[in-house]
């Protein structure tokens, strides 16, 4: 079983709706917590009622990685997959990915949309291919890994680059990381952080973070695309 977390500010909200009520029909998956980073927008529908779905808001923008953490920290279930509000993907991978996730030397799964020399798309059939050097553009928009094995993001970080620290942590560990490819998905890609009302300068802070909190892992050569 699976908890899926998400957090939001709602600027896809029909896309996610619909999904949700996908994820929540789909037996694999127990819990699917929402993180509500703009309850001022009060939005309302009846999937947010299902019993699997919990829904939490602090009265204001908590940002990206303090709301993946609380929601690793409210989890139910050691299979974590943590969802950008503005994807949906072919929930079998569920099952695809769960026998991996139960390796301790397994780090992250994500996806991989198939651009420059990533696994390609050919039959959506879906497959898990391990990470040897290509690179990884789009990896922490769906990312999958069991909460017993992997560590929660780093406070230092809001919104940018968690998903490439946590990666090159697993790295550091000695832990084999994968890409879901091959998989049928949709997203526009960067509807909220793409919002300069909303990050602001954070890139910058979270950026210069980044490396920073990089240089303790000593492993050589970026690991992905920065910029």
């Amino acid at each position: 079983m699976y908890s899926v977390i998400v957090p939001t500010m709602w600027k896809t909200k029909d896309l996610f709706l619909g999904f949700l009520n996908d994820l929540v029909k789909e037996e694999m998956v127990g819990e699917v917590i929402i993180i509500d980073n703009a309850p001022e927008l009060k939005v309302t529908d009846p999937i947010l009622d299902d019993p699997k779905v919990l829904v939490f808001e602090f009265g204001q923008n908590v940002f990206v990685y303090p709301a993946l953490n609380f929601g690793i920290r409210q989890s139910n279930f050691d299979n974590i997959c943590l969802l950008n509000d503005d994807l949906v993907f072919d929930t079998k991978a569920f099952a695809k990915i769960a026998p991996y996730l139960s390796i301790e030397g397994t780090g992250y799964v994500g996806i991989a949309p198939g651009v420059r020399d990533q696994p390609p798309m050919r039959d959506e059939s879906i497959d898990i291919v391990e990470w040897t050097g290509q690179d990884t553009w789009g990896y922490g928009c769906l990312m999958f890994f069991n909460k017993q094995h992997c560590p929660v993001f780093p406070d230092e970080l809001l919104v940018f680059y968690g998903d490439n620290y946590v990666f090159d942590y697993a790295l550091s560990k000695g832990k084999k990381n994968y890409f879901v490819s091959n998989m049928r998905f949709f997203t526009p890609y960067h509807a909220t952080s793409s919002d300069r009302e909303i990050v602001g300068d954070i890139y910058l802070r979270d950026q210069a973070a980044f490396f920073q909190l990089r240089e303790s892992l000593q492993i050589d050569g970026p690991r992905f695309r920065v910029g």
